[in-house]
């Protein structure tokens, strides 16, 4: 039998009677409250819930499944970028006399640690002086506009030359006590340069010239260094795990080919309109996505050895590093005594609309899968902790329920 006609979700829709609404649908409704769910036993190929689950709702940061899946898909888990740095001078008495050219890759990983690797190569020169111009080149991209609000370290902005994630270590002592945090910065460009200057120093490198931005070849350039970056599962599981819009929105202004929203359709298999999906991050507010959509996404990524494993990984979980830390989405001790697993992404933001999101994988051992989706978009009045505490109870309702079978 075919993928399409044997996996395919939207036909299913047909036959399957949803199950009825608890009270919390009753309540969303007389609230006027939009919503989307679908729950889904992968290993049965079988709908357990389904209310809505075809309402396009705006997703917030749910929309990141998608960056993630299209990017392991496309790229593959293990592509690296290669970062290099050329020069047009010469090297003598171990000072290079001329420019050093960096040409920004849109690396959503990286890190000084990175940095530190390229620049120590030029010790292989036994170089100790720097006469010229650093130029990059940072052409790649134009940087979106979109940007959430505040200086959290999640948000940075993004830049083709950025790194550490665009944020910065603040040290702040309180009651004697130090405080160490991280918060974006306001210039990419500006603090990448300041990077590179602190690390020269720390190898013991003069460098006392300029930093400008400038679109530059190759050809008739010497290379200095290279070095490859940290593999792309690195990045997707950092941006999953803790919902990073820089590492969402790097990738989908390096990669717009990828990215692209009428591509949609070589993985949300439907018959109908394609959902609508700009930048990799979700947060913008035009962005539609159903419940349907993201189930056809976890299914399409559970179908594939390639990418399933990473996604997965890259999940939160309750009690862990993550987003859903503090969720208690394991609570119920019928669903502790099934050794459930839950693998999941959380979306919110809370204007124009109240938007609570709720989607990933629930694994009930040994090796029986679940997908799930729950969008919720409600007036901006309401209280997100309350939308969100009713979500989990929605899940762990359906989820106790189809365990207790």
């Amino acid at each position: 039998m075919s993928f399409n006609k044997f996996f395919l979700l939207y036909p299913l829709l047909v036959f399957s009677k949803a199950l009825s609404q608890s009270e919390i649908y009753k309540k969303w409704d007389s609230k006027k409250i939009d919503y989307s769910v679908l729950f889904y036993d992968l290993s049965k190929q079988k709908i357990i819930e389904n209310e809505k689950s075809e309402n396009r709702l705006i997703p917030a940061s749910l929309t990141k499944l998608y960056t993630a899946t299209k990017a392991l898909q496309e790229l593959g888990p293990d592509y690296n970028f290669k970062h290099q740095l050329w020069t047009n001078g010469k090297i003598s008495n171990r000072t290079l006399k001329g420019n050093i050219y960096y040409k920004g890759l849109g690396d959503p990983y990286f890190t000084q640690e990175k940095i530190w690797v390229l620049l120590s190569q030029l010790n292989q020169y036994s170089l100790k002086k720097i006469e010229g111009k650093w130029i990059f080149d940072a052409s790649l991209f134009t940087p979106s506009s979109e940007k959430g609000s505040g200086n959290h370290a999640y948000d940075g902005p993004i830049s083709p030359i950025a790194v550490n994630f665009s944020t910065e270590e603040v040290i702040r002592v309180q009651n004697t006590r130090v405080k160490k945090s991280y918060l974006s910065v306001a210039d990419p460009n500006a603090y990448t340069s300041q990077v590179f200057v602190k690390t020269l120093k720390s190898l013991g490198i003069q460098f006392q010239g300029k930093f400008e931005l400038q679109n530059f070849s190759l050809p008739q350039k010497q290379l200095l260094a290279e070095e490859e970056s940290f593999p792309l599962y690195l990045s997707i599981r950092a941006m999953l795990k803790r919902s990073n819009n820089f590492i969402a929105d790097m990738l989908a202004a390096r990669f717009p080919d990828v990215f692209l929203t009428k591509d949609l359709n070589s993985i949300i298999q439907r018959t109908d309109a394609l959902p609508t999906i700009y930048g990799g991050s979700g947060l913008r507010i035009e962005n539609r996505i159903s419940a349907l959509d993201i189930n056809e996404l976890l299914k399409k990524a559970y179908l594939s050895p390639k990418i399933f494993p990473h996604v997965v990984s890259s999940l939160a979980q309750p009690s862990h590093v993550g987003s859903l830390k503090t969720r208690n989405l394991n609570s119920i001790e019928s669903l502790k005594s099934n050794n459930f697993e839950v693998y999941g992404k959380t979306g919110t933001l809370t204007t124009p609309k109240c938007v609570i999101g709720l989607a990933g994988y629930v694994l009930k051992n040994p090796g029986n899968w679940y997908s799930f989706a729950i969008l919720l978009n409600g007036p901006s009045s309401l209280s997100p902790l309350d939308l969100r505490s009713e979500v989990d109870k929605v899940f762990m309702d359906i989820m106790e329920k189809e365990l207790s079978l």
